[in-house]
């Protein structure tokens, strides 16, 4: 069993910005989720020789993210991880904006403490500190010193968000089709709330990422 798992979907992008990851703590793995279709072609090949990525096959006709997303979920579960950090592809860094030697593992160690105080606390949201442009330019720096203080629901959990599996099995929680629900994170998150629970954050730990859709 492992105490967590980073997991990225991704599609059609053979050098997607969260590589950059890696640089930021050489124990960590990234495991980057693909449409079968497109690795029976060859497309990731260059990427799947890279040190420390795991390229992970969701299966044939997935068509959008919410199907995925949720494919990805059984997987985790199936491999008996404690925690999944779901992040975009697009999501280049995550850091303590006070000390940039804070490693990446310890920042997670750190946003599982977090979750872990709160007795119905299913995950935890990172605040965004630089958009970017799919380049990982920074187009715009956010401020959020109103929220210096806060810890529920300190943002909303997309493009990174840090799940405690055993709540979610224990719950039932499933992504949904967006052809049902719309917004898959949406749904997600409301569906966690109507059953009690609740999202924790911290101001310290952010992320720069891309703008979404």
């Amino acid at each position: 069993m492992s105490k967590f798992g980073i997991f990225i979907p991704t599609y059609n992008r053979k050098s997607p910005l969260c590589l950059n990851l890696l640089t930021r703590d050489s124990d960590i793995e990234l495991n980057l989720c693909v449409r079968s279709e497109l690795y029976d072609e060859g497309f990731y090949n260059e990427l799947e020789k890279l040190d420390r990525v795991n390229i992970i096959k969701l299966g044939y006709g997935l068509t959008e993210l919410g199907e995925t997303r949720e494919r990805i979920m059984e997987i985790v579960k199936l491999k008996h991880i404690d925690y999944c950090l779901m992040l975009d592809d697009g999501v280049k860094d995550i850091f303590d904006v006070a000390n940039s030697n804070f490693s990446l593992t310890q920042l997670i160690e750190r946003a599982i403490h977090v979750i872990e105080e709160s007795e119905n606390a299913i995950g935890f949201t990172f605040l965004k500190r630089h958009v970017l442009d799919e380049n990982g330019k920074s187009i715009r720096e956010l401020r959020h010193f109103d929220k210096l203080y806060e810890r529920y629901f300190l943002t909303f959990p997309t493009q990174a968000v840090l799940l405690d599996m055993k709540k979610v099995s224990k719950y039932d929680l499933h992504y949904q089709s967006l052809s049902t629900v719309g917004f898959e994170d949406a749904a997600f998150f409301g569906d966690a709330v109507k059953c009690g629970l609740t999202y924790v954050g911290s101001y310290s730990i952010q992320m720069n990422a891309i703008a979404p859709n």
